[in-house]
């Protein structure tokens, strides 16, 4: 709209809903759970919209973009943040990040809903910082599941979904 690219993706884990393609100024839609890519080249930003499975719903590219800077470096971390998973939905694989304020022994484990746990990420001492590790669930099935940090006296759990 004059000239402006908005893209709207994700609802947050909202449930999904018809969306109105009479909108002003909607080119496309789609109901799907779905993740959104976006990769910067030069002044490319390419955008790829995939289901949770991978395939593709859309893409498109934007040119002559200027003014893409980096990120400034994060402010020091102050505290535990268990970050949501990332894709979530997933198959079969999944990013879990995590920050830890200060240097300690570090757990970090994958539940099924009923309680049983079915992978250890982490289970070591670690230092102060911001860690990304990759969950790969192909041998499980479909489902719910629930992944859990420990270090001292913090904890805190969240959930992400297995679509096949």
């Amino acid at each position: 709209m004059n000239g402006i690219q908005q893209i709207t993706t994700g609802g947050g884990g909202a449930p999904l809903y018809t969306p109105d393609p009479n909108y002003p100024n909607v080119v496309a839609t789609a109901m799907a759970f779905h993740f959104c890519n976006v990769e910067i080249d030069g002044g490319l930003l390419h955008f790829r919209f995939l289901k949770s499975d991978s395939t593709m719903l859309d893409e498109f590219t934007i040119d002559n973009v200027t003014d893409i800077k980096s990120s400034p470096a994060p402010a020091a971390l102050d505290e535990f943040v268990l970050y949501p998973a990332y894709p979530n939905p997933f198959n079969p694989t999944t990013n879990i990040e995590f920050s830890i304020p200060k240097s300690g022994f570090v757990t970090l484990k994958v539940y099924n809903i009923l309680g049983e746990e079915v992978a250890t990420l982490v289970s070591k001492k670690l230092t102060a910082g911001k860690y990304k590790y990759d969950w790969d669930a192909g041998r499980l099935a479909s489902g719910v599941y629930l992944y859990r940090i420990q270090s001292g006296d913090y904890f805190d759990v969240k959930k992400m979904i297995l679509l096949r």
